[in-house]
């Protein structure tokens, strides 16, 4: 599962993408954008106008970015998911104006699921703390349709994870002690989660 994104500090600062990550990007451009292309429309397909839409849009091309980044250097970069809160804060800010109640067990959810995360990170093979910072934006998302979707979706990622790990046994590419990034799984639960549960 993904370790916390630690890479020496480029010039610039902490929020600066590192190099590794950003020639990641570049190699893989096609398959990120299509990736966020089809996630984005099959999402815009499900939620129609709901107001929720330019957040889980916003997911798309987060998690196509991230979820590259994180299958080749099993690193999700500060540069890319911290920035994510006020970004995902502003596209939520209108439809928390409308629906309070609804707004509040976002919020909720966003606390909620960075700190069972951070719970399962201290267990042995568990997620990393670049997959703690992640989820808090996905938390949002999910806590806006309901908690069965932040429970759906969590379970999802754990699911996928353990699928993929098992895939990768099969085919003899990794042992059991092969940690796994757990980004992608991440995100593809909550995507999942919000074709299955959004309106």
């Amino acid at each position: 599962m993904t370790q916390s994104s630690r890479p020496p500090a480029p010039a610039g600062g902490r929020l600066r993408l590192d190099a590794p990550s950003a020639d990641v990007l570049r190699g893989h451009a096609l398959a990120v954008g299509a990736t966020a292309a089809v996630t984005g429309a099959a999402l815009a397909w499900r939620l129609g106008s709901s107001p929720l839409l330019p957040g889980c849009l916003a997911l798309a091309v987060l998690a196509s970015v991230l979820g590259a980044i994180d299958l080749a250097l099993h690193r999700l970069p500060d540069a890319l998911t911290l920035p994510a809160y006020p970004v995902f804060a502003l596209l939520l800010a209108y439809p928390a104006a409308q629906s309070p109640e609804t707004a509040l067990r976002a919020l909720l959810a966003a606390v909620a699921l960075p700190a069972f995360y951070l719970a399962a990170a201290l267990l042995p093979g568990g997620p990393g703390l670049g997959d703690v910072k992640a989820a808090g934006p996905v938390g949002a998302l999910l806590g806006w349709v309901g908690w069965h979707a932040v429970i759906t979706g969590t379970f999802l990622a754990f699911l996928l994870t353990a699928l993929a790990g098992i895939a990768r046994l099969v085919a003899r590419r990794a042992s059991g002690r092969t940690r796994l990034a757990f980004g992608p799984s991440l995100y593809a639960g909550a995507v999942l989660a919000l074709l299955l549960f959004g309106r």
